[in-house]
């Protein structure tokens, strides 16, 4: 495994993106990881069902069998570079610069289970003193 030869292998770009959503899992995965799934599934559709007509025109497997490679390729390299916006996007507990606020930055907070997990409530703005 080498992440300087190339593009690493498609299975770390999904496993990145599917560990780096929970920092913020119902924004990230409702305002841009399913819509990317979608788009992306739709384009692999089109092109094979255009792959399946050519392959029946001549060409039959090699036709689908570069297809495939070209696909698989080409959602590889999408996904790396959807990867690296979400870090830019969701870094250091921030939302940054999204689409509608290009200039800005927004905190995302912590989820309430976790918040409640520590031991947060109304009265975690006192001092606490531990002994």
């Amino acid at each position: 495994l080498s992440f300087t030869d190339g593009t690493p292998p498609a299975w770390w770009a999904f496993d990145f993106v599917a560990n780096w959503m929970e920092l913020s899992y119902r924004n990230m995965s409702e305002t841009y990881v399913y819509p990317k799934v979608q788009q992306l599934q739709r384009e692999v559709a089109e092109h094979a069902a255009k792959a399946v007509l050519a392959s029946r025109t001549g060409g039959g497997a090699a036709v689908l069998a570069k297809e495939q490679t070209r696909l698989q390729r080409r959602v590889t390299d999408e996904w790396w570079k959807f990867a690296t916006m979400l870090v830019v996007r969701y870094n250091d507990g921030f939302f940054n610069f999204g689409e509608n606020a290009p200039t800005r930055v927004a905190t995302i907070g912590y989820p309430p289970f976790w918040l409640e997990m520590i031991g947060y409530d109304g009265a975690s703005y006192f001092p606490t003193w531990f002994e």
